[in-house]
């Protein structure tokens, strides 16, 4: 690959392998979703929103901040934070750009949106995806084009820009040089911006290539249009070229069988796969939404088996059940006394 990129990973197995073949312009990153999972499956997930500010934290010192947090309740899951490659899944540490995506939940997406083309036989299911992929193209199409002849930027780039120019009214600024300021937020919070590298000490700058508020405060400031500061690759135009080529209608009805195949007496039966019994699952089973074995059945939970017969209330760790409304052992939450959203 030419040019830099980024693959979001859940860390499967067949993914570990294939990081290896990849070129050293694609940085890895890793899903914040799947990892939040298993740190929840470990620890409980009472330390869940904790985790999210870590992996959130926009800045080293925040990071850091978080961490001694989180280290401060249980050592252990700080642990497990910190040998599970941080530079790969927190925001502060992250070297590539993310382009605001911490999750692989645009593939859950995919998979929702082709729930029912994947019920059919293969030739059906290749035509469904392709027709689908080919309306989508056209109608991006026709909005980048509508988009140029407006002289606009494509909507994710106008909200961008919107949100910015919000949050940049409100800051204070003391300018070092034309390209260089140091912004101070209403709340005092204070971020070092760099007009030359693209940079902010917020790192919203660097997620793509979009001035932040801070950057537009110091650009705003000095009386510049924004234009010259947003990126090209961005742009309407470019948006307009991804969607060039289009995919020509197709149909599959009326398709022969291949001679030489049917001559040769050759037959393409579908593999050999064991049923499961009851009815197909279609829609996804998140962990903390599942139901947890009962009576010896004991799972691994936080790592280490219950033993029978033990007492929970005397390893408050080893609860096997929590609140989904508030997350804490002891009860559930039919009488949680915490107000539901």
């Amino acid at each position: 690959m030419s040019e830099p990129s980024t693959l979001v990973s859940d860390r499967d197995k067949g993914l570990l392998v294939a990081e290896r073949t990849l070129s050293p312009q694609v940085a890895i990153a890793h899903c914040c979703r799947h990892l939040s999972e298993n740190f929840s499956e470990r620890f409980g997930r009472g330390l869940l929103p904790l985790f999210w500010k870590i992996a959130r934290a926009t800045t080293v010192a925040q990071f850091d901040g978080h961490l001694e947090e989180l280290r401060a309740l249980k050592p252990e899951a700080s642990a497990y934070l910190c040998g599970a490659e941080p530079e790969r899944w927190a925001l502060a540490k992250f070297r590539g750009r993310r382009y605001g995506h911490d999750t692989s939940n645009i593939a859950e997406s995919f998979n929702k949106l082709i729930r029912s083309d994947r019920e059919l036989p293969i030739v059906e299911l290749l035509d469904a995806l392709w027709h689908r992929v080919m309306a989508q193209r056209a109608k991006r199409s026709l909005l980048a084009e509508e988009a140029i002849a407006k002289g606009q930027w494509p909507p994710l780039i106008t909200g961008l820009v919107e949100e910015g120019r919000n949050w940049a009214r409100c800051n204070g600024l003391q300018m070092s040089s034309p390209t260089e300021a140091r912004v101070v937020q209403p709340d005092g919070r204070i971020y070092l911006v760099n007009l030359t590298a693209r940079t902010c000490s917020c790192r919203r700058y660097q997620e793509n290539g979009v001035p932040c508020g801070h950057a537009m405060t110091l650009i705003f400031r000095q009386g510049s249009q924004l234009t010259p500061f947003l990126p090209a690759a961005l742009s309407a135009g470019s948006w307009q070229r991804q969607y060039q080529l289009s995919l020509p209608p197709i149909s599959v009805e009326g398709l022969l069988v291949d001679p030489d195949l049917d001559a040769s007496g050759g037959v393409c039966d579908p593999p050999v796969t064991r049923i499961p019994r009851g009815r197909p699952r279609k829609e996804r089973v998140r962990r903390e939404d599942a139901r947890r074995p009962r009576g010896r059945r004991a799972r691994q939970d936080h790592g280490g088996l219950l033993p029978l017969g033990a007492v929970v209330a005397a390893v408050p760790d080893l609860v096997r059940t929590r609140c989904g409304t508030c997350g804490e052992p002891g009860h559930n939450a039919r009488t949680c006394r915490r107000p539901h959203n």
